[in-house]
């Protein structure tokens, strides 16, 4: 019998809780965020929303835009739209990690390394970013 999209997300959120747990057992500082295909956060790591100034809870159910500069948005979504509509030549998504501004909660600005993974689940398409601080 297939899954539906609850138990993908169950799924999805189960694998996400036990990452952070490993996470905090070994005092790793891995940092990943998860949206899905409409730019929503489905998944940060304690490391990532520490970095950001937020608590995990506080990013959940947010659009990524709130990390990012406003002028970073429109290519974001034409990124994200070329991934989804199946555009292999995706420049977001399984290429090389590339050097990204982020932003913190209190409008700080910092640069990131960022690579970007797809995953499909149940016709939804998630992404996930794995990134770190470059401005040490």
């Amino acid at each position: 019998m297939p899954k539906d999209e609850d138990s993908y997300l169950d799924e999805l959120t189960e694998i996400h809780d036990k990452l952070t747990r490993e996470e905090t057992r070994l005092g790793a500082m891995e940092m990943i965020v998860t949206i899905n295909d409409e730019s929503v956060i489905c998944a940060v790591s304690h490391a990532a929303a520490k970095l950001f100034g937020y608590l995990t809870s506080e990013l959940l159910g947010r659009h990524v835009s709130i990390l990012m500069r406003p002028g970073d948005v429109e290519i974001h979504k034409a990124g994200l739209s070329e991934a989804v509509s199946g555009h292999r030549e995706s420049t977001i998504v399984g290429g090389p990690s590339r050097s990204v501004v982020g932003v913190r909660r209190g409008g700080e600005e910092f640069t990131v390394e960022l690579s970007v993974n797809e995953v499909t689940l149940a016709g939804v398409h998630y992404f996930i970013g794995q990134f770190k601080e470059l401005d040490t």
